[in-house]
């Protein structure tokens, strides 16, 4: 209605153009900054060259697959003018708490473990870099196993996060290849993720019987990918 219609134009919604049509979106874009000009968007695209992220204050970028929860999320705070989704949530919760003298701030340690990341996507690679670049570990990306198996045979890596099917040599391969160098010796085996897409097909239990410590369905979860290279390194 007109009272509800009138509301919103007052406020600052974010509004999602979840279509990857640019002509499409733009259109949109144009119609709905006029009706609401506080407004903040939230666009996609399918191409992989497209600049993803911050266009400007009121608009964000977002690649159509994978979409993942926390870049959803980080966009929203973004476009909400919030530091991050976590941020928000947690101010929040504790608005009603009375204040407390501020201590002086730990210095955050960066968690331990380097980490080699290996897949062939190149839309994939840009959403594992900046997961692993948010959890703060240092990593290095390969394209495909071949180039991961010759740098984990002359560099120092503490677990290695792989897709399962990829050009050259798989994961399945990498992994198979790895496993025999090391001599099957477990106190000498590092830790392997399988990233798969498969994991309701079977692909699950092919991962962990080919070798592998853990796996991870796509689209990864941040979460997910945080607790399990935690485990894996702390165990």
């Amino acid at each position: 209605d007109l009272a509800k219609t009138e509301q919103i134009k007052s406020e600052t919604p974010v509004i999602f153009l979840p279509t990857d049509n640019i002509a499409v979106a733009s259109s949109l874009h144009k119609q709905l900054e006029l009706q609401y000009p506080k407004a903040r968007f939230l666009l996609c695209s399918a191409s992989r060259s497209a600049p993803f992220g911050q266009q400007n204050r009121n608009t964000y970028l977002l690649p159509v697959f994978p979409t993942m929860v926390s870049e959803l999320y980080k966009a929203i705070a973004f476009l909400h003018n919030q530091p991050d989704a976590e941020t928000a949530a947690r101010t929040q919760k504790t608005a009603h708490l009375k204040p407390v003298r501020a201590q002086p701030p730990h210095p955050k340690q960066p968690p331990s473990g380097r980490i080699l990341a290996v897949e062939d996507n190149e839309i994939n690679q840009i959403v594992l870099r900046k997961q692993l670049e948010i959890l703060g570990y240092s990593y290095v990306m390969k394209s495909n196993g071949q180039e991961a198996f010759a740098a984990w045979s002359e560099g120092d890596f503490d677990v290695i996060l792989t897709d399962c099917h990829m050009p050259l040599m798989d994961g399945f391969e990498l992994t198979s290849a790895i496993r025999m160098a090391e001599n099957h010796d477990p106190d000498a085996q590092i830790p392997i993720i399988a990233i798969t897409a498969n994991a309701l097909d079977g692909e699950a239990e092919r991962c962990l019987a080919a070798g592998m410590n853990a796996y991870l369905a796509k689209p990864v979860e941040l979460q997910s990918l945080k607790e399990t290279l935690h485990e894996l390194l702390n165990s």
